[in-house]
């Protein structure tokens, strides 16, 4: 992939000379591999967020958690299947 020049509106159409002296843009490489694992990652993370239990019920748990912190961390979990950092 060949990236062009920033400023391609300010060339005027007629003026030919003009843009066969500018030097084309940096060639880009590496960047479809990046795209595709981008891609894969958004996939897999779309598996796991729509592939959890969605009727589990973990109250009981979050009630017989040892500490307050402990259960407001069982009821996040419970409430959202991903959570991504």
């Amino acid at each position: 992939f060949q990236d062009g020049p920033e400023e391609q509106g300010e060339q005027e159409q007629g003026d030919e000379e003009a843009a066969e002296a500018v030097a084309p843009g940096p060639v880009l490489l590496g960047l479809d591999r990046y795209a595709l694992a981008e891609e894969s990652l958004a996939d897999g993370l779309a598996r796991l967020v729509n592939g959890g239990d969605k009727e589990a019920d973990w109250s009981e748990a979050a009630a017989a958690a040892p500490s307050p912190s402990a259960a407001e961390l069982i009821r996040a979990a419970a409430a959202h299947g991903l959570v991504a950092h």
